[in-house]
């Protein structure tokens, strides 16, 4: 993939076309170098947002400083691949869809026909790696993409960063992706055990100091006894009539009872009466009689015999009156034991059948107090199995976690070899800034609870040198060019931010080496650079080999502060559109 031209559909717009190969400067240059303004100066010419664009048209999310300063814009990036060309057309009010090769396509639809140009992205890997996440290590867009060359302002994480990495410079990523996605596993998984201790009734048993299987076994004896009783269980339909005439023969047995004590009571009483005998003997009422001769009159003593005759009459009567009494009262005593005797067999007809049979409602409460403890028995054992299933899968985990670990540290010492001797690339580049400097890129095994695989590193062990951190980007990034490794891009684009650090011997060195090893592979290098960044290499070259680098062949666009005309767009707008 080589870019070949950036245009747009706005006539003021400065267009470029690229160099097949070699060099293809964008050159920032200010007209009155003596000021220093802020209306005059290498920013806002344009030479940033020349990368944002060409991001925007290789499918980035949508822009809405597009949208609101340049409406009604569009851009064309025109590229070849295996001699075949290519365009991509994106307009700015309608940024969702895309135009690749006079084709409609949705923003994803047309990434994804880039990945297939572009990368060799295996079909097993994951999100970490795409189109628009491995674009911006040959592009690098915005301040933060030049901090670090392992890292771009696409990587969220340092898995995604280091899978992209070793992506580019060829090295296995299966190792990487399995313990990531065990510790994804692994912590899901932790996460899930937490997540159900948290149930109510079972954080009773976690956390009340209780054992589970005790109570698991606890609610199995109370279900079986429910079970039994429901097996039993005979449903009347008329239960509760006939509990309703039991309870109204127990209540009428209940009173005749009742009567029967009383009558009892009275029959005694009159059988005591009959038997007690009330009369005074004639003797000793003579006896009285000649006591109180002296006090009485003759008169009133001669009628003794008479009350003699009246008592005895009264006494006749008296037994006549209690015999009857005794008979009525037997009589009806008589027809109450009847009374009972029956009820007595009719409420043990009524309790008899109410004894194995039960209303419907009282089955109804029995069943539902057995789905309530089949409901917790459940909750119990779900527990159990779910927290045992757990541990076991976290034992798994951390079994194959060791495993991986071994498989690691063989597969980094088998490839050792093979891997400096690619990788040697990288040193072999910075040898040339920092000939005695030791330098080269590191990959060792991580055996720490996380999800890295490698402890992986760009390093130059030089002191004293700000431009450090660029050389290490530029070496970097043309040693993922040129390795080849899972990609077909023949371009890495830098801008001016990279060579604003690096001192001018270390820059000469840069663009010698940018236009050697890139005109000799059929690379492209494109960079945008301030004038004052050339001038200031002068001194470093011969006269003809400047000339040579920095030759009008080789500079693809000028970019001017002298007038709005002048600037990329060819008008003056300030919008912040970086991210």
């Amino acid at each position: 993939m080589r870019l070949i031209s950036l245009t747009a559909n706005q006539p003021s717009f400065k267009s470029v076309s690229f160099n097949q190969q070699g060099l293809s400067l964008i050159i920032g240059i200010r007209t009155t170098p003596e000021e220093r303004t802020n209306n005059l100066s290498y920013n806002g010419v344009g030479k940033s947002l020349l990368v944002e664009i060409i991001h925007f048209c290789l499918g980035s999310s949508s822009n809405t400083a597009f949208k609101e300063f340049l409406p009604e814009w569009s851009f064309t990036l025109e590229f070849e691949h295996l001699g075949k060309h290519f365009t991509i057309t994106r307009e700015t009010n309608n940024q969702k869809q895309i135009t690749f090769n006079n084709e409609i396509l949705k923003l994803k639809s047309c990434t994804d026909e880039l990945e297939k140009i572009a990368f060799d992205i295996p079909a097993w890997q994951s999100s970490a790696l795409s189109f628009r996440s491995l674009i911006p290590r040959f592009v690098r867009r915005g301040n933060a993409d030049y901090n670090n060359p392992k890292n771009t302002n696409s990587d969220k994480e340092a898995y995604t960063e280091l899978v992209r990495n070793l992506f580019l410079l060829g090295i296995d990523i299966s190792l990487p992706e399995t313990k990531h996605n065990l510790r994804v596993e692994q912590t899901r998984v932790t996460t899930f055990e937490k997540n159900f201790k948290k149930d109510p009734y079972i954080r009773e048993y976690y956390t009340g100091n209780k054992d589970a299987s005790l109570q698991a076994k606890h609610l199995e004896e109370q279900i079986f006894k429910l079970e039994t009783n429901l097996s039993s269980f005979q449903i009347a339909e008329d239960y509760y009539d006939i509990e309703k005439e039991a309870n109204r023969i127990a209540a009428e047995l209940n009173n005749i009872k009742n009567k029967k004590f009383i009558l009892q009571n009275t029959l005694a009483n009159i059988d005591k009466s009959l038997t007690t005998k009330a009369d005074i003997p004639k003797q000793k009422i003579l006896d009285i009689y000649h006591e109180i001769t002296l006090a009485f009159k003759e008169e009133a003593l001669k009628r003794l015999d008479e009350i003699e005759a009246f008592h005895h009459n009264l006494l006749k009567n008296r037994f006549s009156r209690l015999t009857q009494e005794k008979i009525r009262f037997s009589t009806e005593l008589a027809h109450i034991e009847k009374n009972i005797h029956q009820l007595s067999l009719e409420l043990d007809s009524k309790l008899s059948y109410l004894s194995d049979k039960r209303a419907l409602d009282q089955y109804i409460a029995v069943s539902s107090e057995r789905a309530e403890l089949i409901g917790k028995l459940q909750k119990l054992q779900d527990y159990q199995q779910l927290i045992q299933k757990s541990r076991d899968d976290i034992a798994r985990i951390q079994e194959r976690l060791a495993s991986e670990t071994i498989k690691t540290s063989h597969y980094l010492q088998e490839t050792l070899t093979e891997r400096e001797s690619v990788l040697s690339l990288f040193t072999t580049l910075s040898k040339r800034f920092y000939p005695n400097a030791p330098a080269g890129i590191t990959l060792s095994n991580n055996v720490g609870d996380n999800t890295i695989r490698y402890d992986f590193d760009v390093r130059i062990e030089a002191d004293g040198s700000d431009g450090i951190n660029a050389v290490k980007i530029f070496c970097y990034d043309l040693t993922v060019l040129l390795l080849e490794r899972n990609h077909r891009i023949n371009f890495i684009w830098h801008d001016s931010r990279l060579f604003s650090d690096i001192d001018p011997r270390q820059r000469a060195v840069l663009f010698r080496i940018a236009q050697e090893l890139t005109a000799a592979t059929g690379k492209q290098y494109i960079a945008s650079v301030n004038q004052d960044q050339l001038e200031a290499m002068k001194t470093e070259f011969t006269e003809s080999e400047y000339e040579n680098l920095f030759s009008m062949s080789n500079i693809v666009l000028t970019l001017q502060d002298d007038g709005a005309e002048s600037k990329l767009l060819g008008m003056q707008i300030d919008m912040q559109y970086q991210r």
